[in-house]
């Protein structure tokens, strides 16, 4: 009878990787991923309303190991700008994003309720925003507005070249359909029979 193999025995902490042994190319993948590692990952549900292209109204809820809050916030952003932007990186965050966003004008105004900063209120130099509820001094609930704006600081031109290319082509399309009218589709009719079940003898 052979013998049962004796289990090996644990051998301590794993032995540190030599860092000095990795190509550079290794070495920076290896440095991409220890990074990512440490990363917090935020998904934001974000309602934005363009108040004139200059104003908008956001609202997104955060939740730190307890209920979810509410939280509003009117910043100098034009958000149009942001159609495009689903996720951000950050020395400390991965963003994902889910944005709902509108226009609207101060005069005909969805949240009656709430008065619509003036433009003056803000900065004519960089993107800012006005916490209208939640607790400003929790920092984490504005981390990925903060991020928004710094990316919308830092390629408003690129940016607004992308706006200009959604808006010429939603344009052009609207021109293509009005010329090109739809006609309603004929009614697709399938016949089928079920066969009858022959009786047992």
């Amino acid at each position: 009878m052979t013998p049962a193999a004796a289990k090996p025995e644990p051998s301590g902490n794993p032995q540190a990787l030599d860092l000095s042994q990795l190509s550079p190319e290794q070495l920076a993948h290896y440095e991409a991923w220890q990074a990512r590692s440490h990363k917090e990952q935020q998904v934001i549900m974000l309602s934005a309303t363009v108040y004139e292209h200059a104003v908008t109204r956001l609202s997104w809820r955060f939740a730190d190991g307890s209920e979810p809050s509410e939280y509003i916030a009117f910043t100098n952003a034009d958000f149009n700008l942001l159609r495009g932007t689903h996720a951000l990186s950050t020395d400390s965050h991965d963003f994902t994003f889910f944005m709902g966003i509108g226009d609207a004008s101060s005069e005909d105004n969805p949240y009656s309720n709430k008065t619509v900063p003036d433009l003056s209120n803000f900065s004519n130099q960089r993107s800012e925003y006005l916490v209208i509820q939640g607790a400003p001094e929790h920092e984490a609930a504005f981390a990925g507005i903060e991020a928004l704006l710094a990316h919308y600081d830092t390629n408003l031109a690129e940016l607004k070249i992308k706006q200009q290319r959604r808006e010429a082509l939603t344009a052009a399309k609207q021109r293509y359909d009005a010329k090109h009218p739809q006609t309603e589709p004929e009614p697709f009719i399938m016949e089928f029979w079920v066969p009858e079940k022959s009786a047992k003898p």
